[in-house]
């Protein structure tokens, strides 16, 4: 059975410096014909940059004068051509930016022609989508939603595998995630970076064209991922309904980021050599969906903990180990019969596929109170039964000791089953 955790990661990580030039550092190439009303897409992924051309033209704009941007809307200053010319780094592709006289929605430095010579090499082969539905059941894909919708994405490498587009070495099972909510009103963008989370990968995900992960899913149908056979799901969106992110009603931009970071000769992440992956969707927010996306949010975290009862977990080492002699002064057929009637409803029709009895030197173990007088006694020898159900699909195994209250005097009472957690298998593997 696969333990449920839910990952709350609250991670502050910064993929460059917050210094213009540290940002020059990053970057994508460019997305032809900019538009000033409609933001391009910007799926694909940063490669390793060339050296910027020295032999590069001053660009410059209808009125002859060099092309000026502001970065981040309004919040970094500006540069021009020149500048950018003259630090030697390249535009990360998702930074944002627009020309000086530039109104309307904000772009990103892979969506300016003049701006190609100081971005990375652009690799449109990885994508990320997004649907409305579980890509796993039928995606209807969108890239505007409202707060009423549920939202899933795929990143995919239609070139390749994931391994080959992060760069991830041997052992290498995560990818970095982050959520941005761009708010462009009052023509000055506001970023918003949400909790960063990890998306980690199966070696055979990570060896695979495409891996799922949700944004807002319904609350029965989500994708968990797991780490060392441990399941988790986990996405920050649903934390982030609230004034701060969403201070009116209307429509804003959410990015939706996926990267890595190489690692050098040594197997250290470099900060500044990064693999990522950007897409964008549209979202049109209303504060009185909240209470409801509030609620969904709980029934995810309860249908996590109703999932403990259905994931498959491996056979124990129990199963193929030979059971040692009972000690405790009951037979097989005894404890198996004990174990049936621990439950408060009859147990529906099943076999004992196997009894496992573990290596013991017998005796009862007393366990006292702070004024050393005892409480109860449990035993020295534990038991594993694997069970399959009459219908031959529900298949489970568990362990179990026995307990004996204290009466006082000196005397216990009888001995009943202390089970442990069930966990589920695989009925194949019963054989």
């Amino acid at each position: 059975m696969k333990k449920v955790i839910q990952l709350a990661f609250i991670i502050s990580l910064s993929l460059v410096t917050a210094n213009v030039n540290a940002q020059l550092n990053g970057l994508l190439k460019k997305a032809k014909n900019k538009s000033a009303e409609k933001m391009p897409a910007t799926n694909g992924i940063i490669e390793e940059p060339d050296q910027v051309s020295s032999n590069t033209q001053t660009s410059t704009n209808n009125n002859g004068n060099e092309y000026e941007y502001f970065l981040n809307g309004r919040w970094d200053g500006t540069l021009n051509i020149n500048q950018i010319k003259n630090s030697g780094s390249l535009f990360d592709p998702l930074k944002i930016m627009r020309e000086k006289n530039e109104k309307g929605t904000f772009h990103f430095a892979k969506d300016y022609a003049e701006l190609v010579p100081y971005t990375k090499v652009y690799n449109s082969n990885v994508r990320i989508s997004f649907s409305s539905e579980p890509f796993t059941t039928g995606e209807k894909l969108n890239n505007s939603f409202s707060s009423r919708n549920y939202i899933y994405a795929r990143l995919e490498n239609t070139a390749g595998s994931i391994k080959d587009a992060f760069k991830l070495g041997d052992g290498d099972d995560k990818l970095i995630v982050k959520i941005i909510v761009f708010n462009d009103k009052e023509d000055i963008v506001k970023e918003f970076e949400t909790n960063i989370w990890f998306l980690y990968l199966k070696a055979d995900e990570a060896k695979g064209k495409f891996i799922d992960f949700d944004i807002k899913p319904e609350p029965g149908k989500i994708t968990t991922h797991s780490i060392n056979d441990e399941s988790f799901y986990y996405s920050p969106f649903f934390s982030i309904q609230s004034q701060q992110y969403f201070p009116v009603n209307g429509q804003y931009r959410i990015g939706v980021q996926v990267f890595s970071r190489v690692k050098d000769d040594w197997g250290k992440e470099d900060w500044y050599n990064i693999k990522q992956c950007g897409a964008h969707f549209d979202y049109n927010f209303s504060a009185a969906d909240v209470s409801t996306i509030n609620k969904e949010a709980a029934a995810i975290s309860d249908n996590m903990k109703d999932a403990v009862r259905y994931a498959l977990k491996p056979l124990p080492k129990q199963w193929t180990e030979k059971s040692s002699p009972l000690v405790m002064g009951f037979t097989q057929a005894q404890l198996i019969a004990m174990y049936e009637k621990s439950f408060s409803n009859k147990m529906d029709a099943h076999t004992t596929v196997k009894f496992h009895a573990s290596p013991s030197a017998g005796g009862w173990t007393v366990v006292n109170n702070d004024y050393g007088i005892p409480k109860y006694r449990y035993s020295n020898q534990w038991h594993t039964i694997f069970i399959k159900y009459a219908n031959g699909k529900t298949c489970f195994y568990q362990g179990f000791g026995l307990r004996q209250q204290y009466n006082g005097g000196g005397t216990y009472g009888p001995a009943f089953i202390d089970k442990n957690d069930y966990y589920m298998t695989d009925c194949e593997l019963m054989k």
